[in-house]
């Protein structure tokens, strides 16, 4: 496939995201004003999050680079690592696509993630994660949670790399933070859209109502020096409104 046949199935897939998502946004405000019981109502919308943001815009300040621990690579999203972790390196650039039909807005379009780290396999890694902040406020507006995401994982050999995880991480006054909800996944070398959710009874024993900021972490594969590529293309979190 060429390069302008690949530019024109881009653009074909981000037009049937925008129209979904204008969809979504429409069906929701009507769902809001519709004249029944607003207790009745199975409102489910976005939960806002640094990084759905970051995909679902040009991103091209995002250039490759290197990057520290906790070095944020856009506000709000960060990759961390053990600061003991001798010989190791890690570098994120975004492959972003801009919509130029959407004159009116500069930021139309959408963008993919890609890390690309190096394992020195002398070294112990304790943790390698990728990190992105949720909106407290967001979240004590729902009853539940699901999100749903598409990564990807290159590695240099045919060997299986470990599962990835992801649970959610609160923030307390007192400089305390409790971890929820973890769930393990295969780590695939090819995009798979996998779905993390928390229900509703799981939802409402969150103390969500003293805690002063949220984080969803995603344990990323450390124990192999062979993965030498992880890409996320999609970060989508909803749920549905109290």
């Amino acid at each position: 496939m060429d390069k302008a046949a690949l530019q024109a199935f881009r653009s074909q897939i981000y037009s049937m995201e925008k129209a979904l998502v204008t969809m979504r946004a429409y069906m929701d405000e009507h769902i809001q004003n519709a004249p029944f019981d607003a207790d009745a109502q199975d409102f489910t919308g976005p939960v806002e999050n640094a990084l759905e943001s970051l995909l679902t815009r040009f991103s091209p300040e995002v250039t490759e680079q290197a990057v520290q621990a906790y070095e944020e690579i856009t506000r709000g999203v960060c990759v961390g690592f053990s600061l003991d972790a001798g010989g190791f390196s890690c570098k994120v650039k975004t492959d972003t696509y801009h919509d130029e039909s959407d004159a009116e807005d500069p930021t139309a379009g959408s963008s993919c993630l890609l890390i690309y780290p190096s394992i020195d396999p002398e070294h112990d890694l304790t943790y390698f994660t990728l990190e992105t902040d949720v909106s407290i406020d967001a979240l004590r507006e729902i009853n539940n949670l699901t999100l749903d995401f598409v990564p990807a994982f290159s590695a240099s050999s045919d060997e299986l790399v470990e599962d990835f995880s992801m649970y959610l991480r609160l923030y307390f006054p007192d400089s305390r933070h409790e971890d929820y909800h973890h769930k393990s996944y295969p780590a695939l070398g090819i995009p798979l859209a996998f779905s993390y959710h928390i229900d509703d009874a799981q939802y409402e024993s969150l103390p969500l109502a003293e805690a002063i900021g949220a984080r969803i972490i995603i344990n990323l594969p450390r124990a192999t020096s062979d993965l030498n590529r992880i890409l996320l293309s999609s970060f989508m979190m909803t749920g549905a409104r109290v």
